[in-house]
């Protein structure tokens, strides 16, 4: 069952991300897709092939850039009035941030430190996602070990077939 809501999931988030890919004018938010499906990508044929401790160590890793970008994130449009995806950038070389209907004038240094935050969250998330969809990843996440990698059985012999 697990197994089925990880590639349901992997296909609707990848198909929404091709979409926004290749149907998407502006040019960062194509980026931004492409770097996300990439990274659903890597995870969706990464988390097979690992092994429980393994996952819990790149999930460790996933949860903490995926926490820091959010805090982040947060605090960058708080702080300086809007998102980079969601803004602009003139002709003339004008580049807004927006918020809810609100546009903000920044330096394009600051529009690009926003927008590198953003693409952070929107890479993180999704492979953090389909990290811990992956059958046992809750359980690697977590640091408690899944039932089947268990040494010994009932009468103390090993499960494993080794002897």
């Amino acid at each position: 069952m697990r197994r089925t809501a990880n590639a349901v999931f992997g296909v609707i988030f990848s198909l929404a991300l091709l979409f926004g890919a290749i149907r998407s004018e502006d040019p960062l938010i194509r980026l931004t897709c492409r770097l996300a499906l990439l990274s659903v990508a890597a995870a969706l044929l990464a988390a097979p092939r690992l092994r429980p401790e393994h996952l819990r160590k790149l999930g460790l890793g996933v949860v903490l850039v995926m926490a820091a970008s959010f805090a982040a994130l947060f605090v960058a449009t708080q702080m300086f009035g809007g998102g980079a995806l969601n803004g602009r950038v003139t002709e003339s070389g004008e580049y807004y941030l927006q918020e809810h209907g609100r546009e903000t004038l920044v330096s394009r240094s600051v529009y690009y430190l926003v927008a590198v935050i953003e693409m952070l969250v929107f890479v993180s998330w999704p492979a953090g996602m389909v990290l811990a969809l992956r059958p046992g990843g809750v359980r690697a996440f977590s640091g408690s070990r899944p039932e089947a990698d268990t040494r010994s059985g009932g009468e103390g012999r090993p499960t494993n077939g080794c002897s």
